[in-house]
């Protein structure tokens, strides 16, 4: 067996059940390095949008400082590959009203409460916490709405 991507975790899926789209996948490389991918419709089969079964279809995460890439068929080969490989700026909530700060790596994930709200724990608190996650960059603002103050 290949231990190709024996190092990638699937973390979020944003799929086109018609595979008519592009669809979004969001993966932890290494436990520390989130990387977005972008695959391009009819390069994989239908309804591969669990983690055990998609990973080893795809090819090999290719090394280096990158947060955003694209898998698509090579023209010549047939065979899948990343294209497109960008180290991106990606979205933050700027308003940030409170002074302590965690890397949302360091959680850890007790249970799911909803899609994106989930009960963690954390070496520096004494019992669970919620944490809300946003999957992709283009939840980003809506998570920024929720946050910002509206007190005068």
């Amino acid at each position: 067996m290949s231990t190709a991507n024996s190092n990638v975790e699937l973390l979020a899926v944003l799929v086109d059940p018609d595979d008519a789209d592009d669809g979004e996948y969001r993966f932890l490389v290494d436990g520390k390095h989130v990387k977005y991918v972008t695959i391009e419709p009819g390069v994989l089969p239908k309804d591969r949008t669990y983690g055990p079964e998609l990973i080893p279809l795809l090819p090999a995460f290719p090394a280096g400082d990158w947060n955003e890439g694209r898998v698509r068929k090579d023209e010549r080969t047939e065979s899948l590959t990343f294209a497109n490989l960008k180290k991106g700026q990606l979205p933050g909530i700027g308003n940030v009203w409170h002074g302590t700060k965690i890397d949302h790596l360091e959680l850890k994930k007790v249970d799911g409460v909803r899609q994106t709200l989930h009960r963690v724990t954390h070496p520096d608190f004494d019992q669970p916490m919620l944490a809300k996650f946003a999957q992709f960059p283009w939840e980003i603002p809506y998570f920024a709405a929720e946050t910002t103050s509206t007190a005068g």
